[in-house]
């Protein structure tokens, strides 16, 4: 099997995820509907999903927050930037 490319899960594909999986649709088929991985689609349902039930434009809106909220600049870098200008040079 060929590994796929990866891409951000859009509202369009939470939409699709989120109708599949209402009508009884496993992970494993509704990846294939929508030939994306099966570990995207568990990941999304896992991450996005309140109790038993997942709401694509809540999944959509909580994305969207993590992503305004995430570092701009990763944690190891960050550090690495700020031993650099503490030397004594």
């Amino acid at each position: 099997m060929a590994k796929k490319a990866y891409h951000h899960v859009t509202l369009y594909i939470r939409s699709q995820i989120e109708a599949l999986k209402s009508n009884g649709f496993t992970q494993q088929k509704i990846a294939e509907q929508l030939d994306i991985s099966q570990s995207t689609v568990s990941r999304e349902i896992k991450r996005n999903s309140k109790g038993c039930k997942y709401s694509a434009l809540e999944a959509d809106s909580a994305s969207a927050n993590r992503r305004s909220n995430a570092a701009r600049v990763p944690k190891r870098l960050k550090d690495n930037l700020e031993l650099n200008t503490h030397s004594c040079m």
